[in-house]
């Protein structure tokens, strides 16, 4: 059976397998035939970033679609969140973003949302797999023919919807315009309800949204589906002006939210600052965004402003910049909603969720408050799957997801960093004393790229050296190793009480990994 799907959807490089035209058209096709028996008009959603491959990729995946009678809206260039949002709010059979996230524009990918917003399951991934894999014409080479896919039997259909109908829609969910130049200044340039478990704000909201999207053009669809999203952002802040006055810089990473974000926020009464707004299709994420704040942080600081933020590709992520150039990461965001979130009596669980890779710093600031930290493997689908489990409504990545289950399914960067922006404007306090309560240990990270993904166990000297440094750290410390589920490196994260002695055990490992995986760029902290 043929692997597309990783920790984050299907990744690769556009143009080549799995994301050459057969494979697309033929993921749009076997789509289409999974979700027919729930839906009896196939309605879904497709939006994508701003690299150069996107729309043809979204066209491919849509004729695919199409073909088995299905109904296709393109949204256009926006962020994943939005999608996953629109996916719930208008009844979509399912939602698809064309995105690689953060990764070069060279890549691309496929996330696929289910109806209620959520990312498609691990089961579900497999069936789709096992889907394509029954074309007898299908193989890696044959990357340029056209894939016929066989009709399906009785007993394969059978068996779909045995699995839909044995775990359910959201229990299969569970596990697993023209932009304003870069720069350019605008004008320069209570308590809420109590929900089940699992519940978003989208779903008191739904008022404001209609059973399907209206428009008789592309354009018009686009354009109502944008605003859409971002008329919900305004609704979570209802009080005119909210933000009146606040000086905000924002890195669009030339990626999904280069016009939405400096809109939305001046809609908000920030005065704005944007930085990286001018897509090309090749500039994405290109030395800017969540992964390089470098520049936010001069930005921010050459402009006296409150605050800056980061977005990735497809705005899913945020990194912030205090108003004295410190950056601050994930870890930092999940400590100030907690904080502000218990003060409000509005935190469900007194605990946060967050993945291994989230800095000791974090655990020990949230039990000095008197909460817990629920960690994960890497990935926000698997965070997602904790909250939901346990009955969290906050968690997230030390890389920049976060997500407020009580509104939204799944992480969105323009939301985070209105969060954020309010716990500052409602205690009064500058981010840099709201993030100071977050010590953190030294931590390295080192990205060794592979060519192959051998089992760790296997690779001589490996399990010494991992036991050599653990015996070196005593209780002070972490080691983490474990393959990308996005791009082909391998990661070792070592924590410790020095910087000098975290980054001597990191180097050790790194070293052996490069020379047994046949890594052909060096890599880099």
């Amino acid at each position: 059976m043929v692997k597309l799907f990783g920790t984050d959807g299907i990744r690769g490089r556009a143009g080549e397998y799995p994301l050459n035209k057969p494979t697309v058209f033929a993921l749009g096709r076997s789509l289409a035939r999974l979700l027919r028996p729930q839906n009896k008009t196939l309605r879904i959603i497709i939006g994508w970033d701003t690299r150069e491959s996107s729309p043809w990729l979204a066209e491919t995946l849509a004729q695919g679609i199409r073909m088995e009678g299905g109904k296709v809206y393109l949204a256009g260039v926006i962020p994943t969140s939005a999608v996953s949002l629109l996916t719930q709010l208008n009844h979509f059979s399912a939602g698809v973003v064309i995105s690689a996230s953060h990764n070069p524009y060279e890549d691309n990918g496929i996330k696929i949302f289910q109806e209620d917003g959520y990312k498609l399951s691990d089961n579900l991934e497999a069936e789709l797999e096992k889907m394509i894999s029954r074309s007898a014409q299908f193989s890696k080479e044959e990357n340029e023919r056209n894939i016929k896919l066989p009709e399906e039997t009785a007993e394969e259909r059978k068996a779909v919807e045995e699995l839909i109908s044995k775990e359910g829609v959201r229990e299969i969910m569970k596990p697993a315009r023209q932009s304003k130049k870069e720069g350019e200044k605008e004008g320069e340039a209570s308590q809420d309800k109590k929900r089940t478990k699992g519940e978003s704000k989208v779903k008191e909201e739904k008022s404001l949204w209609p059973e399907r999207v209206e428009g008789e053009t592309k354009e018009e669809i686009n354009n109502l589906l944008i605003q859409k999203y971002l008329d919900f952002h305004r609704s979570l802040f209802p009080s005119p002006q909210e933000f009146s006055g606040l000086k905000i810089v924002v890195d669009c990473a030339h990626g999904a939210s280069s016009t939405l974000a400096p809109e939305l926020f001046e809609s908000l009464g920030f005065k704005v600052r944007a930085i990286h707004n001018q897509p090309n299709g090749r500039n994405i994420n290109a030395h800017c965004g969540a992964l390089y704040p470098e520049s936010l942080a001069e930005a921010v600081q050459v402009n006296g402003a409150d605050l800056g933020v980061a977005y990735d590709g497809d705005a899913d992520r945020a990194i912030f910049v205090d108003e004295k150039g410190k950056i601050l990461n994930g870890d930092h965001t999940l400590f100030v909603q907690a904080r502000y979130l218990q003060a409000k009596n509005r935190l469900r669980l007194p605990a946060v969720v967050a993945t291994i890779m989230s800095n000791m710093g974090l655990e020990i600031a949230l039990a000095r408050l008197g909460l817990g930290l629920i960690r994960t493997r890497v990935g926000d689908r698997y965070v997602l799957e904790a909250m939901l489990k346990e009955g969290a409504n906050l968690g997230g990545e030390r890389s920049g997801h976060t997500i407020f289950l009580d509104d939204c399914p799944t992480g969105d960067g323009l939301l985070t960093s209105l969060r954020m922006a309010q716990v500052m404007v409602e205690t009064g306090q500058k981010l840099s004393d709201l993030g100071a309560g977050l010590v953190e240990w030294p931590q390295i990270l080192l990205n060794i790229p592979v060519k192959e993904r051998k089992d760790f166990s296997l690779i001589p000297g490996f399990e010494a050296s991992i036991h050599r440094a653990k015996k070196a750290l005593g209780r002070s410390g972490r080691i983490e190793v474990r393959y990308s589920g996005t791009e082909p490196v391998a990661r070792v994260m070592v924590e410790a009480e020095s910087e000098a002695m975290a980054r001597s055990l990191a180097e050790e490992i790194a070293h052996l990994l490069e020379r047994h995986l046949g890594g052909v760029k060096p890599w880099k902290n």
